[in-house]
């Protein structure tokens, strides 16, 4: 929309401040300065620079000539009658944030949305946004899907720079072994409706691997689940690829493993741990188990 300069509109209005906010910018103020928040019929609502909100009343020939919008930077100076009656207001509108004397719109973050409309300023270059200016982040990670090395991330999970997630702490894997005779994980990633790991899995099954060869000869027992998207039967099946895949995976990179000591069992569906209601829930269902069945072994010195 083409715009009169911004930057010599000068107006004197009639004109009552009412207090919207906390507090009301009275008259006899010198100078203030603020953010348009909205315009309707003859009002004006103006954010202050100190955090208050204040109506401005015009009359209509002042509203046509202002043809302020949200967003607007507006500075307002009081000047008192002597009569006591409404003050007198000059109102000047600033070259507001995203707009320049001759009405170009200025995107600082470059994000193809105008500062003005901005809601997340100073998104980073590389990320695609959505209409207010925002990162798009379909996993919800914290990391924008233009920069995600590992998108579809489960909730909750804790991730680094590059959307990945975090290597799970050792120390906390070993203290649930040994309190618990196995280790439950629910960011063992897999493809909807596939059995191949993701590569940003490995970094969790590596840390596993490494927690359960301390303890040469553990029987370990690896039991994968599925959430209840699916048939009951598709599920049993699908649970039973993963964990064939997880066993081959530790297999491969564990060659302390015998064979032997790694049995791949699946359960589908069953046994929840939470309700399939929720996309959380289902993530915590999606596990897999790794259970030492000769816990004695781990009562032993490593």
């Amino acid at each position: 929309m083409q715009r009169a300069s911004p930057l010599g509109l000068a107006i004197l209005l009639l004109a009552t401040a009412l207090a919207v906010g906390s507090q009301s910018v009275s008259a006899g103020t010198n100078t203030t300065a603020g953010t348009v928040v909205s315009t309707g019929g003859p009002s004006v609502v103006v954010r202050t620079d100190s955090g208050d909100e204040v109506s401005v009343m015009l009359d209509e020939v002042s509203v046509a000539l202002a043809k302020l919008d949200a967003g607007d930077r507006v500075t307002f100076q009081y000047h008192p009658t002597e009569d006591g009656g409404h003050p007198i207001v000059t109102m000047t509108r600033e070259p507001a944030r995203g707009m320049v004397a001759k009405g170009v719109a200025v995107d600082s973050d470059g994000d193809g949305v105008p500062d003005g409309m901005d809601n997340c300023p100073d998104t980073p270059r590389a990320c695609r946004v959505d209409a207010h200016g925002c990162p798009i982040d379909t996993d919800g990670d914290g990391i924008c899907d233009s920069l995600d090395k590992c998108p579809g991330t489960p909730v909750l999970t804790t991730v680094d720079r590059n959307g990945c997630p975090l290597p799970v702490d050792v120390p906390h894997l070993e203290t649930e072994l040994l309190d618990t005779g196995m280790i439950r994980l629910s960011n063992v990633n897999f493809d909807y409706d596939e059995s191949a790991i993701r590569p940003d899995a490995y970094a969790v099954l590596d840390t596993v691997g490494r927690v359960l060869t301390k303890w040469p000869g553990l029987d370990i027992q690896i039991d994968a689940y599925c959430d209840s998207r699916g048939t009951e039967a598709y599920n049993y099946d699908l649970s039973e690829r993963r964990a064939e895949s997880v066993r081959s995976y530790l297999l491969e990179h564990f060659p302390e493993f015998g064979p032997a000591q790694l049995t791949a069992r699946h359960y589908g569906e069953s046994n929840p741990l939470a309700p399939n209601t929720t996309m959380a829930n289902m993530q915590l269902n999606r596990r897999v188990e790794f259970v030492v069945r000769n816990k004695e072994m781990l009562k032993q010195k490593r």
